[in-house]
C-alpha cells in the first residue's frame, strides 16, 4: 500500500461504524483506478508525473452514485477524498446542489489532491469520494482535540488567529462539552495518537453537552498537522487543556 496503515486509518472510509456515527452523514462513492487518472488529468501537480491517459469522463456507476448521492441530500453536498478536501483551493465554500456544481469542485487544481491522487495512481488502486450532507460550520465552532497514547494532551481552537466572542463568553460550557465528547469516544478512534477536528453543533449560550459535538476529520499527529495554539517545538505545552484567544 502506498499511503501508511497510520494515514490510512484518518481516512473517514476506514474509520469503524461506531466513529462514523459521530461525524456528518454522507455518502462514499468509490472511484475505480480509471477515475483517479480522470480526476488527476485537471491537476497540475498530477500531469507533472503521469501521462493522460485518455480517460475523459468517470464511469458509470462513479456518476449514478454522485446523482444517487444528491437526491439523498437536496441541499447539497460537501466533496472530499480520503485523505483530504478541495476546501484549500475553494474561494468561496458553498454547498454542490448538482452533479455540475460536484464535478467543478472535484476538477480544481488542488496540491494536496493532486499529490493524493498521484498516489493512488502510483498504487495502481482506486479512492473513495465522500460526499457529505452540507452542514454550516461558524469558524467559532470548530476545535482540534490532541490525543496521544489514549489521552487527551489539548484541545485548540481551530481559527486560532481571531478571537471568538462566542468562545470567551461561553467557555465553561463549550470545555466542558468538548472533554465530555473526547473522553466519552477515545476508545472509539482507529489510532491512540491521533488528532481529531470537530465541532460544536449548537448554539453555545444553551447547556451544551458531548452529543452536541460532531467530529469532522481525523490527522496525524504530528508537524505535518498544524497545532494551532500548541506548538510541536514545545511538546510539554500540552498540558492538557483548552486553549483560545482570550
Amino acid at each position: 500500500m502506498f499511503f501508511p496503515d497510520a494515514l490510512r486509518a484518518t481516512f473517514p472510509e476506514n474509520w469503524p461504524d461506531a466513529l462514523k456515527e459521530l461525524s456528518i452523514p454522507g455518502v462514499e462513492v468509490a472511484l475505480t483506478s480509471e477515475d483517479v487518472t480522470v480526476l488527476g488529468h485537471f491537476n497540475a501537480f498530477y500531469m507533472k508525473h503521469h501521462v493522460y491517459s485518455g480517460q475523459s469522463t468517470l464511469s458509470e456507476e462513479a456518476q449514478e452514485a454522485i446523482h444517487a448521492a444528491l437526491d439523498k441530500y437536496p441541499d447539497g453536498v460537501m466533496p472530499r477524498l480520503g485523505l483530504c478536501s478541495w476546501k484549500a483551493s475553494t474561494l468561496v465554500h458553498e454547498p454542490a446542489r448538482n452533479f455540475g456544481d460536484v464535478m467543478r469542485t472535484i476538477t480544481q487544481d488542488d496540491r494536496r489532491i493532486g499529490r493524493a491522487l498521484s498516489a493512488c495512481a502510483v498504487a495502481d488502486e482506486g479512492a473513495v469520494l465522500h460526499l457529505r450532507k452540507w452542514v454550516d460550520i461558524p469558524p467559532w465552532s470548530e476545535f482540534r482535540i490532541f490525543v496521544k497514547a489514549g489521552k487527551i494532551q489539548g484541545i485548540s481552537q481551530y481559527f486560532y488567529k481571531e478571537r471568538f466572542v462566542e468562545i470567551t463568553d461561553n467557555i465553561v460550557r463549550i470545555n466542558a462539552a468538548l472533554y465530555e465528547f473526547a473522553q466519552s469516544h477515545i476508545a472509539k478512534l482507529p489510532l491512540d495518537t491521533v488528532i481529531a477536528d470537530v465541532f460544536v453543533g449548537a448554539e453555545p449560550t444553551r447547556d451544551l453537552t458531548g452529543s452536541d459535538v460532531v467530529l469532522i476529520e481525523l490527522n496525524p499527529f504530528g508537524e505535518g498537522t498544524d497545532p494551532c495554539l500548541f506548538s510541536w517545538r514545545d511538546p510539554e505545552g500540552f498540558d492538557g487543556r483548552l486553549r483560545y484567544l482570550n
